[in-house]
């Protein structure tokens, strides 16, 4: 039931997009939209916070993730999930994902409208989201192509806070994402930074896609 709720909320990802993408380019009233934008998107980010507490409760009560040390010797983290239900990682998954495209869409209004407030706030949230999708990266290594197939979406998604954060990590997500994506790489090559940024932006409604 909780993870319904989270995936009901994400059908607002395309709307919100759409509607910040435009308010980028000057389309319409720029002061309407800043204000409706913002405001349909902290609302977003009220309900993601309703969800992850009872989450957080499900998963403590059922123990379906714990934190474990790392036993891989090039992890740049110290500890890792230990997964015991696939879809309780699944549901942290898309639930880390969809909080860093609001919390990037909030802060580049805030810099939009030269405003401050939240900013610290905002970053930390998405640094607090960007390290569980990392604490997942042993599990779907272990288990692919199918243990975690949204992992390399989510993966691209916390790029650039690896590139602000730690450039141990910008390469070892790099690493992850050739690994986990081996066909693509086999066609295309090697996952390269410009690719991965150009992809994150766009998933957020800051590039077009193509």
């Amino acid at each position: 039931m909780i993870y319904f709720r989270l995936l009901r909320l994400m059908t607002r990802w395309p709307t919100l997009v759409r509607e910040y993408s435009m308010l980028r380019e000057g389309g319409g009233d720029v002061v309407f939209n800043h204000l409706s934008v913002s405001k349909k998107a902290y609302a977003v980010l009220d309900e993601l916070k309703y969800i992850n507490d009872d989450w957080e409760h499900v998963i403590d009560d059922q123990d379906l993730l714990r934190s474990a040390p790392s036993y891989r010797p090039n992890d740049p983290l110290p500890l890792m999930f230990e997964v015991k239900d696939t879809m309780a990682a699944l549901a942290i998954c898309h639930y880390a994902m969809f909080s860093i495209i609001v919390c990037r869409i909030l802060l580049s209004l805030q810099i939009m409208s030269c405003e401050t407030g939240e900013t610290v706030q905002l970053q930390a949230g998405i640094v607090n989201q960007c390290h569980r999708i990392w604490m997942l990266i042993d599990h779907s290594l272990c288990h692919k192509p199918l243990g975690l197939p949204v992992m390399q979406g989510a993966l691209i998604l916390t790029f650039e806070t690896a590139v602000d954060d730690d450039l141990n990590m910008k390469r070892y997500i790099l690493d992850a994402l050739n690994e986990l994506d081996a066909y693509r790489v086999l066609a295309k090559g090697p996952w390269k930074e410009n690719q991965v940024v150009y992809i994150a932006r766009s998933l957020r409604g800051e590039c077009p896609f193509g």
